[in-house]
């Protein structure tokens, strides 16, 4: 007499399709069927070309790719050269505001940018009380 070994069902998992630079997921289960969505920080806009959510498909993989969250001071202007490793983004303020931050930030091995998140902003807060210590 011999037994046929019962077989059990594999999950189908897509893995984690990870988190924008400047942007969070929601939602953990990386299952068949299942929704992660996304959202960009404050100051940056998703890129229109990807979609905001993924579905995890039954060949495994997701239906689309992770967005982009790509940044712009308020008042001021960007000059990019795309959005790959290696790239530069450059930012400049409209007169009379200042930037604050880099001035041009360069795309990274893991996808994030270097530097720190440009602002423009007016004179007046460098003189103003609150600002002085």
């Amino acid at each position: 007499m011999f037994s046929i070994p019962l077989l059990r069902p594999s999950v189908i998992n897509c893995g984690d399709p990870g988190v924008p630079a400047n942007g969070v997921r929601f939602g953990n289960d990386f299952t068949y069927n299942r929704t992660v969505t996304f959202q960009c920080s404050p100051g940056y806009t998703m890129d229109a070309d990807r979609a905001s959510s993924l579905i995890c498909t039954k060949d495994r993989t997701w239906n689309g790719t992770k967005p982009l969250c790509k940044g712009m001071p308020d008042q001021g202007r960007r000059e990019d050269r795309g959005f790959t490793y290696l790239s530069s983004v450059s930012f400049s303020c409209n007169p009379p505001l200042i930037l604050v931050g880099s001035a041009r930030r360069y795309c990274q091995y893991d996808g994030t940018w270097s530097g720190t998140q440009p602002s423009c902003i007016g004179k007046l807060l460098f003189h103003s009380p609150n600002y002085v210590k």
